[in-house]
């Protein structure tokens, strides 16, 4: 029934949820005051983003850029639309299987929802993790423990890291032939060894001397990192998991190529394939608005290290993040519609931990 409180494995409306701290499925309220650090990191953040974005462009002849754009052509444009459209579905069943892996039902559409409303959010808001924050609250209205919450999309989101990491380090020995820079190479190869040796150490932060555990910042996380050990080191989680990460940072490379043949760009796809995801890892740092800048910079950087002309990896990158602002734009419409706390998630008996 709609209003019993037992967790029987029937679908739970948001209802239920008390918001002022009743509930301890929920985080706790917050002051809606922002302070003075926060409007400081907001302005750091946007001169970082104009400083990339001066670095990208310096070398750039915009009389090339504005031929570019006159000979844009629509079909290949189309089909990295409709491309990253599909790799956003999948994102959607990845978390869905994340929740699932640790006993939570999330439905698809609820899933799908949660996935476009994140997207848009990304895309919208100073913040690039903005649209995991509001992700985490859905859920949290939905019905959901605060800390599963916060665990399933700090999981979801760093599966998408390791994904990105295999492939920039499967691609190393290609790296050496197409890549010109010493220093550039070797960059990337410390950042992938760091990343590796960083993983483990997560995982095992709960399992540190007794000394360390006491520290009230790493505390909070042992709750979560239990969650991405179930995750991570089960099998059939951890590989379809990650399997689907792979799969959609292959989508966001091959919609470079797409996106590269649409405004008549020599960028080969064996190419794309090898730089995107370490442009996607860049992107990954929280220091600009919305990934732009980074995005911009990482791309001109590292295909110009392969002979691609800066024009066109700027407008190319552009291009994806134009795109993927557009792809999110119908998580504004469902975030604005479904204001009236209809997400709704099945449970089971012993869902919780």
């Amino acid at each position: 029934m709609a209003g019993s409180k037992r967790h029987t494995g029937v679908t739970t409306p948001v209802e239920n949820y008390k918001p002022n701290g009743e509930d301890a499925a929920g985080p706790p309220p917050r002051s809606r005051a922002r302070t003075g650090g926060y409007w400081l990191f907001l302005l750091a953040k946007g001169a970082t983003t104009v400083l990339l974005l001066y670095l990208a462009t310096r070398n750039v002849r915009f009389d090339q850029v504005q031929e570019k754009l006159s000979q844009a052509e629509g079909v290949p444009l189309l089909a990295a639309f409709a491309l990253l459209t599909l790799a956003q579905c999948v994102g959607a069943v990845r978390l869905a299987s994340v929740m699932g892996a640790l006993r939570l039902r999330l439905g698809f559409m609820a899933s799908i929802r949660l996935q476009f409303v994140g997207l848009f959010f990304n895309s919208a808001l100073p913040s690039s993790v903005g649209g995991d924050a509001v992700r985490i609250w859905l859920l949290t209205r939905g019905g959901f423990p605060f800390e599963r919450a916060l665990g399933g999309i700090l999981i979801d989101r760093s599966s998408a890291v390791v994904a990105l990491v295999m492939i920039v380090a499967a691609a190393q020995p290609i790296l050496d032939e197409i890549i010109s820079s010493d220093g550039l190479r070797q960059t990337m190869l410390v950042v992938v060894i760091g990343i590796f040796f960083a993983i483990p150490v997560a995982l095992s932060l709960d399992r540190l001397p007794a000394g360390l555990r006491r520290i009230p910042i790493i505390r909070p996380l042992f709750g979560i990192v239990r969650d991405a050990r179930i995750v991570y080191l089960s099998w059939g989680h951890g590989s379809k998991i990650i399997g689907m990460s792979i799969a959609i940072q292959f989508a966001a490379s091959i919609s470079y190529f797409l996106l590269a043949w649409t405004l008549n760009v020599t960028m080969p796809l064996s190419i794309c394939i090898v730089l995107v995801p370490a442009v996607i890892l860049a992107t990954t740092l929280p220091i600009s608005i919305g990934g732009w800048g980074v995005r911009e910079a990482a791309t001109v950087t590292l295909f110009g290290a392969a002979g691609v002309d800066p024009e066109g990896a700027l407008l190319v990158s552009i291009s994806y993040g134009v795109t993927m602002f557009t792809i999110g734009l119908p998580g504004g419409v469902i975030w604005f519609i479904e204001r009236s706390n209809k997400l709704t998630h099945k449970r089971h008996e012993n869902s919780f931990f």
